[in-house]
């Protein structure tokens, strides 16, 4: 949210639509010179609430964009191998290799390696 909040087009949104509020309850009706104070509120307050959408579909948009990285992220580093330790074929993730593990190699694996 605070990162939606940091753009210059929302920034000036926010402050036109205090403006609209505060002009819209304070300044006379040029046609009418009276104050509109059941009505004056309603432009500042329609481009607040758009405001505010807008912030909160960006804001589930890049949560979700974020959850989907860390479920990539998870994928491609849980990676399992098969191995022979002690004597029998076993298969493990790759973060539990230690020395002396014989890996079973076979074609279009990929191998990470130090």
């Amino acid at each position: 949210v605070v990162g939606a909040l940091k753009d210059p087009m929302l920034i000036s949104l926010i402050v036109a639509a205090i403006l609209s509020i505060i002009f819209g309850m304070t300044v006379k009706d040029p046609h009418t010179g009276k104050f509109e104070r059941d009505t004056g509120w309603i432009e500042g307050t329609a481009i607040l609430i758009a405001v505010t959408a807008v912030v909160l579909i960006s804001s589930i948009n890049d949560y979700q964009k974020a959850k989907k990285f860390e479920e990539l992220y998870k994928q491609t580093t849980c990676k399992e191998v098969q191995v022979i330790r002690d004597g029998a074929k076993k298969s493990v993730d790759i973060s539990e290799l230690v020395v002396g593990d014989l890996c079973d190699v076979g074609n279009g694996m990929q191998l990470d390696a130090e």
